[in-house]
């Protein structure tokens, strides 16, 4: 089915996008894209959610899309706003001043206003199992520091956060719309949830066979949306380098001036049914993943002009990465974005150049697909 937007906000813009529908349940229909592949969004020019123009990066196309904001966001998401990442076409953000937890489409310029925390700490993670205009869509949030996960209804008027899932440190969660489940990564072990109940299904150890190497660098699940399988990926990188692209020892106030480096990444499929981590020997049969803040996934390469076999890195979120000056300059970013080919384990950039030399600060990048 061919169906034509025109969304508000946007000036002069017509997309013809096609979409598959599926129906999940008497309350939901679920829209996934099929031929549509990620944009990155590229930063604000300040620390704030005043009024700019949205910029995407087209991957497929290889071209910058600017999108018109016509009218300020709400109040309530006006400020010192730090955006956490993009979620079923939705950026989630937070609202440092306000304490005020939302979401908003960059593309239609809508605005979902979240429940108030129930504790005193950011958010890290949001991520929608929907649309988040459905009755069933659930957000769920996992809190910095202490890693706890909770979710709310966004699609009902009156919603509170509610905790979920062992009260443990959790460092990345993944949802499955097929099988309805939550994944959560610990630091050592994968754990699978059942939200409907809520109850808890089953947990494969990490490093029961010592086929993965404990360490403490970056690690996210990946779901593919279109097999239903499930993947950890692991980011091998050097915390600082110096300008020349050389490691440099850490110590203290390097941040400012060093930025994070990655030098390769490894995948492992978890097979939930035989209860095994299999390492990705060479291929990723045909994948393109996409890995980064707040929410990591992947899609079926030859369908979208994307680089197979390959995973596309954007930087972690780290409050580091959020520190500006009081005219809301940027002061720090890691800037760690490019392509990792995973036959032949050779980096790329995209958009920015790659090489420490020539890194800016600029704030956190993310991947965003359009869904509505």
């Amino acid at each position: 089915m061919s169906l034509q937007f025109i969304f508000r906000g946007v000036r002069n813009w017509n997309w013809n996008w096609n979409y598959s529908y599926r129906m999940m349940s008497t309350t939901t229909t679920i829209m996934e894209p099929c031929k549509i592949s990620p944009w990155l969004e590229l930063p604000p020019p300040k620390f704030s959610a005043e009024a700019y123009d949205h910029k995407l990066y087209s991957l497929g196309e290889k071209k910058v899309v600017s999108i018109k904001k016509e009218a300020p966001p709400p109040p309530w998401a006006q400020g010192q706003v730090m955006h956490l990442g993009c979620t079923r076409g939705w950026m989630a953000s937070f609202n440092k001043d306000k304490r005020q937890t939302f979401l908003s489409n960059p593309i239609t310029g809508r605005h979902i206003r979240l429940p108030a925390l129930p504790v005193s700490t950011s958010p890290y993670h949001i991520i929608l199992t929907s649309s988040p205009h459905a009755h069933d869509c659930r957000a769920i949030i996992t809190y910095y520091l202490s890693g706890r996960i909770a979710l709310c209804f966004p699609g009902h008027s009156t919603t509170n956060w509610l905790p979920v899932c062992n009260q443990l440190h959790y460092l990345d969660i993944t949802y499955s719309t097929r099988q309805k489940r939550l994944f959560c990564l610990t630091s050592d072990s994968v754990e699978c949830w059942d939200l409907e109940s809520p109850s808890f299904l089953w947990k494969i150890p990490l490093y029961e066979d010592d086929s993965i190497r404990r360490s403490s660098y970056p690690m996210y699940l990946v779901m593919d949306e279109h097999s239903d399988r499930l993947f950890l990926v692991i980011r091998n990188d050097l915390p600082f380098v110096g300008r020349d692209g050389s490691y440099v020892k850490s110590i203290c106030g390097l941040g400012e001036d060093y930025p994070r480096k990655s030098l390769s990444l490894d995948v492992y499929e978890i097979d939930a049914k035989k209860g095994t981590i299999r390492y990705m020997e060479g291929s990723l049969d045909g994948l393109a993943m996409f890995v980064g803040a707040n929410h990591s996934f992947a899609l079926p390469a030859a369908d979208l002009n994307l680089n197979p076999d390959s995973i596309y890195f954007v930087e972690d979120f780290d409050l580091q990465n959020y520190c500006v000056a009081e005219d809301g300059e940027i002061m720090f970013s890691s800037h760690d974005i490019g392509i990792f080919n995973y036959v032949d384990s050779k980096l790329s950039s995209i958009y920015y150049p790659s090489h420490p030399s020539q890194v800016s600060r600029i704030a956190p990048t993310f991947w965003f697909t359009p869904m509505e």
